[in-house]
Formats: structure tokens, sequence, C-alpha cells
């Protein structure tokens, strides 16, 4: 027996797919750049925040830092050794080079501070200010220099701003709905969400509304 494809539906099938994998979220990609003794603090980041970015690791054994544009970078323990070097422009060392490539390549990197009360010390107020400067030299090219904790908290507050996604589709998904972190989806009117796209977002405890 013989059944007859229709092409018109077909081709109607592969558009409404399409369209659902591009209203999809895409998570933004982060790079953390971390040695074996950053293990400790790889496993803090990625913990706290895994779920709302594609991480990649990068480590010296990278012989060139290929990374994608309008990404995020960060730098894992970052001392004053590395301050310095990265605001003169050297690169000696694998971690400064990685700086200065991706400083090259456009990118404006986060360097966490090894120690909370960086640069907030006693002593040769001379060589404080020099150290100072060459931090705010640093910043002045797009690096931010500040803590894990202090960055981990402002990505709280920010997705906490950010807790409601607007989902403009013709069908919300039950697999639409597994990708969003938000609390809460604003459909389009005409949207029509099936019942494992509910069960989904009950089970997620997301919300949705109506625009």
């Amino acid at each position: 027996m013989t059944t007859s494809v229709d092409a018109t539906l077909i081709a109607t099938i592969v558009q409404e797919v399409l369209q659902q994998l591009s209203a999809l979220p895409v998570k933004p990609h982060l790079y953390v750049w971390g040695e074996v003794e950053d293990e400790g603090s790889m496993n803090k980041l990625t913990q706290a925040i895994g779920q709302r970015y594609e991480l990649t690791v990068l480590s010296s054994l990278q012989k060139d830092l290929d990374v994608k544009k309008e990404s995020d970078i960060i730098f894992l323990n970052c001392d004053q050794d590395l301050i310095v070097r990265g605001a003169l422009g050297l690169t000696d060392t694998a971690k400064s080079k990685a700086l200065a490539e991706a400083l090259h390549q456009g990118l404006q990197p986060t360097l966490f501070l090894s120690y909370e009360d960086s640069f907030k010390f006693n002593g040769n107020s001379a060589y404080k200010a020099y150290l100072h400067n060459q931090k705010s030299r640093l910043e002045a090219f797009g690096v931010s220099c500040t803590t894990m904790e202090q960055w981990l908290h402002e990505q709280q507050e920010t997705k906490v701003s950010s807790s409601t996604a607007v989902y403009d589709a013709p069908l919300l998904t039950e697999r639409a709905v597994e990708a969003f972190t938000e609390q809460t989806l604003l459909l389009a009117p005409g949207t029509i969400v099936t019942p494992l796209a509910r069960d989904a977002a009950r089970r997620k405890e997301i919300t949705l509304s109506r625009t």
C-alpha cells in the first residue's frame, strides 16, 4: 500500500520545528581561565552559575585563545603579578598572554582577585599608589577587577531582575519550558500551550501569563 505524502504539510511542519528551535533561549557563553590549583574556585563557580551559562574551561594547555565573539571570559585567582603584567602589555606568562589576546579580540575580561582585600593593604604609600594605577589602567582597557563573591552577588541580582521572559512562538512545548530559567513566561495571545508544557511549568514553578 502506497501512502501519498503532502509536500505542503511537510514544509509546514519543518517550518514550525525551525520556529520552535529559534524560540528556545540561548545560554550566553562564558570562558573561564583556570589551572589545576584553581579547582576549588572552578567547582564553586560551576555550581553557582553553571545552569545560566555555557561554560568552557581554558588553561595554559591552550596554545592560542580561540573564543566566540561577544562572550565573557573570567580569569580565576588573579594577583598583582597579572595586574601589572596586563597593564604593561606583557605576555611572558600563559595567563598574561591569554589576557592580552582576550583584549585584542575585543572582549572585556573579568579578573577574580585572589584575596578579598586585594590592594587594600597598609605600607609603602607610593607602592600602593603604583599598584592602584596599574589596576586603573587595566580597567580603562575594559577589564573588570573584582572578587568571585562580589561577581556572584551581582549575577544573583541580575537573575532576580530578569526573572520574566517573553515567548512569542505559536506553540509552547515541554522542551521550550525546560530551557527557561525565569520565574514567569509572558506568552503571546495566540500561543498554544501543550499539556506537557503546562506540566513542566508547574514542576519548575514557572508562571505562564499572557501579554
